[in-house]
């Protein structure tokens, strides 16, 4: 039931869709960047052993380049292809896979040709992320598919009806669904079920043979957060800039509505400490968002200065990329933008260089940020709580260091999920698989 009116409501959009990326420029450079027939010779010319893996956005990248880390030692002779679905994820190049392109959007139509042309001996997505069609074909072609570091809500509209008995086709799909705790392993043990389980527990374990293998493997993020800092490095004019002051309070991925909850306080943040310097990296570096935060903080009567400027003063904008994950290096503490929207953004970064961290009151759909706060290295605020936080974190130095120790030892204690997940799923699948 559920394919034929996924299908179809497919097929009806799809008239729709090619339209529209006509008339919009936003969609039809979303359609133009997906992969074409033209591309496929590309993919895997010789037929290799080949582990595709997929990522929707910059997050899950992260989550699959650690997997393909710690695969590749372990099986040389398999290619890697990675694929993404966003846009935000600009560069479709990286050393760690043989080749990366752009998912298309998931008619039916598809996937035959470029399965033939990838030949994958498994695929593997992230999260929470599924595509029906694509599972189909990989099902239909005997293909294994796995989910890893796979997460839920506790109050997913997956998990309820009416969308639950309508997806559970889908995940059964899959051969294995490695998830990032025991809360998520109950959650997925539902969705990949074949009946809901209100009967008995003999008849529950009968039937759990025929789920697809569910475990706790961990969530392969942490690998990935603490790869990216133990061997990035900054150049020494922006190190120089970032060691300007003696305490930065980061501003990390802020939105408008992050402003309108912190900006209007800085000016008696920064009167009463007179030591903390503020570098607030927007979320969307572009003029227009800058130019926002910059008549914001003239509102208050405050001074500024934009990162490119030659020196940087007690609140500095930064205006360019790739500066943010080294810039918690230098800093006492840190704000995490996307808690006053629907998904807060990387809490792992700052919590691993040991920083305690604010943030908005949405935290749910990251395990990452609930971790930190069941340690006591993360709180929420809002306009009412910030100044009392910062004024905390500010004249107590001790207990500062104390709040961002216990956040990192916490990300510490997860390392190693990415070679929990291959060892539990991948490397059975190509220790002997044959060439196609």
């Amino acid at each position: 039931m559920f394919y034929f009116i996924y299908n179809a409501i497919l097929s009806i959009l799809w008239p729709v869709y090619v339209l529209c990326s006509i008339l919009m420029p936003g969609l039809r450079e979303f359609r133009r960047s997906r992969i074409t027939l033209d591309d496929f010779p590309a993919l895997n010319p010789q037929g290799a052993p080949l582990l595709w893996l997929h990522a929707a956005s910059v997050g899950e990248m992260d989550q699959a380049l650690a997997v393909a880390r710690e695969f590749r030692p372990l099986h040389p002779k398999v290619r890697i292809a990675l694929s993404v679905f966003s846009l935000s994820v600009k560069k479709l190049e990286h050393s760690d896979v043989d080749v990366m392109f752009r998912l298309p959007v998931d008619f039916y139509w598809s996937w035959a040709k470029l399965l033939r042309a990838l030949k994958p001996g498994a695929f593997v997505t992230f999260t929470w992320d599924v595509f029906p069609n694509l599972l189909l074909h990989l099902k239909k072609n005997q293909t294994p598919a796995f989910l890893s570091c796979a997460a839920l809500a506790a109050d997913s509209s997956r998990l309820r009806f009416p969308l639950r008995p309508l997806m559970k086709p889908v995940y059964r799909k899959l051969s294995g669904i490695g998830v990032v705790d025991q809360n998520n392993l109950e959650r997925f043990q539902i969705l990949a079920s074949a009946e809901d389980r209100q009967q008995d527990q003999s008849k529950a374990n009968q039937r759990s043979r025929d789920w697809p293998r569910v475990m706790v493997t961990g969530d392969s993020r942490y690998d990935a957060i603490f790869h990216r800092i133990e061997n990035a490095k900054l150049s020494d004019e922006i190190e120089r800039k970032l060691k300007s002051s003696s305490r930065n309070w980061i501003l990390a991925s802020t939105y408008a509505a992050c402003d309108d909850v912190i900006l209007p306080h800085l000016k008696a943040i920064l009167d009463e400490f007179r030591d903390l310097n503020v570098l607030v990296f927007p979320h969307f570096v572009d003029e227009k968002r800058i130019q926002s935060i910059e008549a914001k903080i003239r509102e208050q009567s405050l001074s500024y200065t934009r990162f490119s400027d030659s020196t940087p003063g007690r609140i500095c904008i930064v205006d360019q990329l790739g500066v943010l994950a080294l810039a918690y290096r230098y800093a006492a503490f840190a704000y995490v933008g996307g808690g006053f929207h629907h998904r807060i953004h990387n809490t792992g970064e700052p919590a691993a260089f040991a920083l305690p961290i604010l943030t908005g009151p949405r935290i749910e759909t990251s395990p990452v940020a609930l971790l930190l706060e069941e340690k006591g290295a993360l709180s929420r605020i809002d306009s009412q709580t910030i100044v009392d936080r910062v004024r905390v974190l500010m004249k107590d130095d001790a207990q500062r260091v104390a709040t961002g120790r216990r956040g990192q030892q916490a990300l510490q204690n997860e390392r190693g999920s990415a070679k929990k997940f291959v060892a539990a799923f991948l490397s059975a699948v190509f220790a002997e698989q044959p060439r196609r």
